[in-house]
């Protein structure tokens, strides 16, 4: 019997140790904080999720999520856009993705990330700009000033100057460590579940040693279960990956996965935005956006801000459709330097009410290093109007992450 005691005091201590050393810098990973290789995290915004700061200016929507002003008789040639990290994350980095054709090489892309004391006070805590006629390319500025996020005392955005119509945003990439763990678990996030989704990964590839190659990644022990960590990519910009459009494919049932497990965040009929300046749009007392006129394409956008590592399991579209067209939902990823394809397209062949469209069961995994992601919803053809709204998009997620199993929260 002693011996039994002394041999579970042991297993402990054994596996206290080899928690502590096998997350590096202390960091568990969380709901706000994925496992990834080197413990960045990263928020993406594709150029089509910024806005006008100015009504006066006019702007259009370019091919692959970019956005371009195309006059400014307004007092300044701004896009924004929000920024939502988790209260105490420190911002390391921050990324523009461009296309500078500016010929006179008088006019570049300037990108600022700011925070705002909600009393007038802005504070620029990162600044970067594209080179002269460079064509397509992205800059980074690491030299971060007050990078501790203070969701308390301030509000972030970022804010993008284009004073020339020859150059386009293609949107913007921020890198962050994640709140450390003692103060995500003050702040009332806990470590996760199961998800259920799948069994522990089993290949035998991943040993406790981390037998795997250094370029294929390395396999982390976390006291109970082994976490596989893939190594960043070599083509930071994501302009290697795939540019070709296609469809989700038919249901599969391992993509299903167990929906009590699953989470949901939702994105209103207020978060769209038209992809044109040429496009008049109102918000309706039921929650829906709708166009009253389009000069060229009857499109809303919203943002996807998905954290990174969640796995998409499931798109709902809700909307009003009373109309002889109907409307279109994309979910679109795209690599904020042209490359553009959308993982689920929605048309629907009913009308005379409110409706809800379901997608088939999707696995995918969200990617903010290499990709941003928007939804875009085409409102028919003119003339238009409130007889098509778009009323909310709903995102059914999971962070398939396993967990040791001192520390699953049941």
């Amino acid at each position: 019997m002693r011996q039994s005691a002394w041999l579970r005091v042991l297993t402990m201590a054994i596996t206290f140790l080899l928690l502590g050393a096998g997350l590096p810098g202390g960091d568990r990973p969380t709901a706000a904080a994925p496992l990834r290789g080197g413990g960045a995290r990263y928020l993406s915004i594709a150029g089509a999720s910024f806005v006008s700061a100015d009504s006066a200016n006019a702007y259009q929507y370019r091919s692959g999520g970019g956005v371009a002003l195309t006059a400014v008789p307004g007092a300044w040639p701004i896009m924004t856009a929000a920024v939502e990290l988790p209260d105490g994350a420190v911002i390391n980095a921050l990324t523009l993705y461009y296309e500078d054709s500016d010929l006179d090489l008088t006019h570049d892309v300037l990108l600022y990330l700011q925070r705002s004391n909600r009393a007038g006070g802005i504070d620029t805590l990162a600044g970067t700009s594209s080179a002269a006629n460079d064509g397509t390319n992205y800059v980074t500025d690491n030299s971060i000033i007050n990078g501790t996020v203070d969701n308390g005392n301030y509000n972030y955005s970022l804010s993008a100057e284009l004073d020339s119509a020859n150059v386009i945003l293609y949107g913007a990439r921020i890198e962050y460590s994640p709140p450390a763990w003692a103060a995500a678990l003050a702040g009332g996030e806990r470590p996760l579940a199961l998800s259920d989704d799948r069994p522990p990964a089993a290949d035998p590839a991943l040993s406790l040693e981390g037998s795997r190659s250094p370029e294929a990644g390395a396999a982390r022990y976390t006291g109970g279960q082994v976490v596989f960590l893939a190594s960043p990519p070599s083509d930071p910009a994501g302009a290697a990956k795939t540019t070709s459009v296609g469809i989700s494919a038919g249901p599969n049932p391992l993509a299903v996965g167990n929906p009590a497990h699953w989470k949901r965040h939702t994105v209103p009929g207020s978060a769209f935005h038209p992809i044109d300046s040429g496009v008049t749009h109102y918000w309706s007392s039921g929650g829906g956006r709708f166009v009253t006129f389009a000069s060229r394409y009857p499109h809303l956008v919203a943002p996807l801000d998905l954290i990174d590592g969640k796995t998409i399991r499931q798109v709902k579209f809700m909307y009003y459709d009373n109309s002889p067209t109907n409307p279109i939902l994309y979910l679109y990823r795209v690599n904020r330097q042209g490359g553009l394809s959308y993982p689920w397209i929605y048309t629907p062949a009913a009308s005379g009410g409110y409706f809800t469209a379901v997608s088939p069961p999707m696995s995918e995994v969200v990617d903010n290093w290499n990709y941003a992601y928007y939804f875009m919803v085409d409102l028919g053809t003119p003339p238009v109007g409130s007889a098509l709204k778009a009323m909310e998009v709903e995102v059914a997620y999971v962070l398939d992450i396993y967990l040791p199993i001192i520390l699953k929260n049941y």
